[in-house]
């Protein structure tokens, strides 16, 4: 190969992880806690979480998707982990003896896990 085909290869490469870099990385961030309630009894915490960027669903506003993680205590061990949904708004917590309910359409029980319940 001539040595000006070797530059403009390189080249092409050096841009492509210029542009491709710092995409992929606020593309690939982890999701992360912003907020967490204790039951009343002690025995159990709802944690909100931030999900990671690709799993956003892409018609909601990205700064309102939100996912719940049920966890028991103190072992800190994962009850059930709830879809992403939008709490903007909805993110009431409700502690019930067997679990709890986040707005108006999560319920996390202790024995089965959480899911979305429509209205």
């Amino acid at each position: 190969m001539a040595r000006r085909q070797v530059v403009l290869i390189v080249s092409g490469m050096l841009a492509g992880l210029t542009a491709g870099l710092p995409l992929g990385v606020h593309l690939g961030g982890g999701s992360w806690m912003y907020a967490r309630e204790v039951s009343p009894d002690g025995t159990m915490a709802v944690q909100f979480y931030r999900p990671a960027r690709w799993r956003r669903l892409p018609d909601m506003r990205l700064e309102l998707a939100s996912f719940v993680r049920l966890a028991s205590l103190p072992d800190d061990e994962t009850l059930g982990v709830s879809p992403v949904v939008n709490l903007d708004g909805n993110g009431n917590v409700r502690w019930q003896r067997d679990g709890v309910q986040v707005g108006m359409n999560i319920v996390c029980r202790r024995s089965g896990g959480c899911r979305y319940v429509p209205n």
